[in-house]
């Protein structure tokens, strides 16, 4: 029994990383999610109303804490999560699921403290998941050298996100877990340096593309779509937009969510104004050579980026020209009216960043349009899928 739940819990960590992104969608790379594991959903209420008011960032911010928080509590932890733009899902070892609650817990205050956002936060066994004949799958996709992200395949996914809006009672995390051990109050690496980057072409695309049917046939669709948008000259992070400002635009928020009021926060933000002071004079100073000789660091960080995701449905956000973006929108209106996809799409000039940095070369970065991004696309779609 203990070897088995070693491996359970090791699942994740175990996972060989692919390297195709065409085989995102193919179920064959998936695994099953163990059954003792357990799933975890947030996403930020009301989004569509502060996102209308000019909160996206806001918005963000807080759905990416979910994913800081929890892994700087399970730290040495290996687990998938996908950000989603105004929340994220996670799945973890269910031995290890309280201190995850304590982190969210702590994450859901601070959000409605310093942000006035409320957080739903849902806990939800595999093994009900997988009861109600739904499947939960997971594999991981290797974006650069020293990154893997998270994929997610099944109707489980989707079935948990409908239990948690509408049985939030019975799966919604209480204010006060009953054990808050670990790091639970720790939303260190939690970065917002980077004020929003313009496209390089015309606008970033916020996609999500949902198929109504499943096993090859719905393979066979997002490799079609895959096939316009595959390629460096649709990442929407590239070293020559990327530039840092001064003063950033969002540390403000970084710092509410990351510090407590009062001398912590207000010391934080003045090491951080001079610390990211330097680091503008310091690439100012190497001028065109951040491009044609990057530092490390820079090089990593486009690479770093989860513009690709699938979690049930393909997720991207893309930089494309106009000719590119009418292209692409004729593809899913067409398959869209034969019945093969659902779609939502938003695009803005353009692309918001929130990073993770753990350490020089450990250091993800979440990528959104900006404007609504995913929360506007999936608005979209969920409109398509009400009017059929």
């Amino acid at each position: 029994m203990a070897s088995r739940t070693a491996m359970s819990k090791a699942f994740f960590a175990d996972l060989k990383p692919i390297a195709d992104h065409n085989l995102i969608a193919a179920s064959s790379i998936y695994k099953e999610l163990p059954a003792d594991w357990v799933v975890v959903l947030t996403d930020v209420k009301n989004s569509t109303e502060a996102i209308e008011a000019g909160r996206y960032k806001d918005v963000n911010m807080v759905g990416v804490a979910c994913i800081v928080a929890v892994q700087n509590a399970l730290a040495g932890h290996s687990f998938p999560f996908v950000f989603g733009g105004d929340g994220a899902t996670l799945a973890l070892p269910a031995d290890v699921i309280d201190h995850a609650k304590a982190a969210l817990a702590h994450t859901r205050a601070v959000a409605r403290r310093e942000l006035g956002l409320e957080l739903r936060v849902a806990i939800i066994a595999a093994a009900d998941i997988v009861k109600a004949g739904a499947r939960l799958a997971v594999a991981k996709l290797k974006i650069s050298e020293i990154q893997d992200i998270a994929l997610l395949h099944g109707d489980g996914w989707a079935l948990a996100d409908s239990w948690m809006k509408e049985r939030e009672a019975q799966f919604n995390l209480p204010d006060e877990p009953a054990v808050a051990g670990g790091r639970a109050g720790d939303l260190g690496g939690l970065e917002c340096r980077w004020n929003p980057l313009p496209a390089r072409k015309f606008e970033v695309l916020a996609l999500i593309v949902q198929a109504r049917h499943g096993g090859e046939t719905a393979a066979q669709v997002y490799r079609k779509i895959l096939s316009q948008l595959l390629g460096p000259e649709y990442r929407p992070i590239s070293l020559t937009e990327l530039r840092l400002s001064w003063p950033p635009k969002y540390l403000i928020q970084e710092a509410r969510m990351r510090c407590e009021r009062g001398a912590r926060r207000l010391g934080y933000l003045m090491k951080t104004y001079l610390i990211s002071l330097g680091h503008v004079l310091f690439l100012q100073w190497r001028g065109q050579k951040n491009i044609t000789e990057p530092i490390e660091y820079l090089r990593e960080l486009t690479q770093n980026t989860d513009y690709l995701k699938f979690d049930g449905a393909l997720r991207m956000v893309v930089d494309v020209s106009r000719p590119q973006k009418e292209r692409l929108l004729k593809t899913l209106e067409d398959l869209y009216q034969t019945g093969e996809i659902f779609y939502g799409h938003h695009a803005d000039p353009c692309a918001l960043l929130t990073c993770y940095i753990q350490g020089p070369h450990k250091h993800i970065h979440f990528v959104d349009a900006g404007g609504g991004g995913y929360a506007m696309a999936a608005k979209a779609l969920k409109a398509q899928k009400r009017a059929c």
